[in-house]
C-alpha cells in the first residue's frame, strides 16, 4: 500500500490488469541495490541518503522512470549542495559536471543541468584548457549554449590583448631601447689595449739602449 501510495506508476502496476499485479516479485532490470534503498527510505520518510557524485545518476534515472519528480529534485539539492562544499574547500567540479550535464538533461533533472552549465560559463577559460576533449564531446547545442554565455566573453579578451599591446607599445615609446656605443681601437689586437702596446715598446727601446 505505501508503494501504491507513492508512487502512481506502482499503483497502476500493482492494481490494474498488469502481470505485476499478481507476480510475487517485481524485477527492475539494470537497477542495483544501493539505489533501490535510496528508492525505498523516499518511499517512507521522504528523505534521501548522502550520496555520492557516481550515485546521483542511477538515482535520478530510476526516480525520472517511476515519474518521480520529488525524487528528482531532492537528488538535485544533494549533488549541489555537495558540489558548493567542494568549491569551498578548493576543489574542482569541472569534470563532474561535463559528465553529469546531458544523462541528467535526458532525464529531466533540469536544476542540476542548470547549474552545471552555470558553473561551466563561468569557468570556461579554466574548462577549455584542463578538459578540451570532454567540453567538444557535448552536443552542439550545448557548446553553443557555453560559447554564448562563457565568461570572460571573447569580445573581452580580445579588448583586454589590445589593451595589453596599447601598453607594451607606449611603454617602448617612453623608454625606448638605447643602442651600445663599443669604443674601437685602431691600434693593437684583440687581446692588447694600445696603452700597454706602447708601453712594450717603451721597454723594447730602453733594453736596446742598455745594450
Amino acid at each position: 500500500p505505501i508503494l501504491m501510495a507513492r508512487c502512481d506508476m506502482m499503483h497502476a502496476m500493482f492494481s490494474g490488469d498488469f502481470r505485476e499485479s499478481n507476480a510475487k516479485v517485481v524485477t527492475f532490470p539494470g537497477v542495483k541495490q544501493r539505489t533501490f534503498r535510496v528508492l525505498l527510505q523516499f518511499f517512507y520518510t521522504d528523505t534521501i541518503p548522502t550520496l555520492k557524485v557516481r550515485e546521483c545518476l542511477p538515482t535520478v534515472e530510476l526516480a525520472n522512470r517511476l515519474c518521480l519528480p520529488r525524487l528528482v529534485t531532492l537528488v538535485e539539492v544533494e549533488i549541489i549542495d555537495l558540489f558548493q562544499r567542494i568549491l569551498q574547500a578548493g576543489g574542482d567540479i569541472s569534470e563532474e559536471c561535463l559528465h553529469l550535464l546531458e544523462p541528467m538533461q535526458l532525464h529531466n533533472a533540469c536544476q542540476l543541468v542548470e547549474w552545471c552549465l552555470v558553473h561551466l560559463a563561468t569557468s570556461y577559460n579554466h574548462v577549455c584548457h584542463k578538459h578540451p576533449k570532454l567540453l567538444r564531446s557535448l552536443h552542439p547545442e550545448n557548446q553553443a549554449w557555453l560559447n554564448r554565455h562563457r565568461w570572460p566573453p571573447v569580445w573581452y579578451l580580445k579588448d583586454y590583448d589590445y589593451y595589453e599591446r596599447c601598453l607594451m607599445d607606449r611603454h617602448r615609446e617612453e623608454n625606448p631601447i638605447k643602442p651600445l656605443k663599443r669604443s674601437r681601437n685602431t691600434a693593437g689586437c684583440l687581446c692588447f689595449t694600445s696603452k700597454s702596446r706602447r708601453g712594450s715598446d717603451n721597454n723594447n727601446k730602453q733594453s736596446y739602449r742598455t745594450m
